[in-house]
């Protein structure tokens, strides 16, 4: 019986990490009223990338809100290990002061489907960390 049940375990615990893509990417642009932000994706890869970023798109944030700090931990596996959340969330002056010339480096988790009873759209942003650090 524990078999079976560490087998559900591992099983629920791979639908959950798979509902979510996450990569490092630039914010250029946020708006608390309709919760779309504006960012451009980190093309060159890794966390040590040489800074090329693809085309600007835009996502809806999902509610509720998770937007936290991030510290950047270099080592292997090189990860982003979540901190306190901003307060006031895109309503942050982070957010709101966010341009191309001045963008805010993120990790961004966006919804890799639809998930109807959480009213979330596949490319909806899951989750904000500010990254800070090396």
């Amino acid at each position: 019986m524990s078999k079976l049940a560490l087998a559900v375990a591992c099983i629920i615990t791979a639908a959950v990490a798979a509902q979510a893509e996450e990569f490092n990417g630039i914010v250029i642009g946020a708006n608390a009223d309709t919760s779309n932000v504006e960012f451009k994706r980190d093309t060159s890869g890794g966390f040590r990338g040489k800074g090329i970023y693809g085309d600007p798109a835009k996502a809806k944030v999902a509610e509720p809100w998770v937007i936290k700090e991030g510290q950047l931990r270099l080592g292997k596996p090189a990860r982003v290990v979540e901190g306190k959340d901003i307060e006031n969330g895109l309503s942050n002056p982070l957010f709101k002061n966010a341009t191309a010339e001045a963008p805010v480096k993120c990790r961004l988790y966006t919804a890799d489907a639809d998930d109807a009873a959480r009213k979330i759209k596949k490319g909806d942003l899951l989750k904000i960390i500010v990254v800070t650090g090396n």
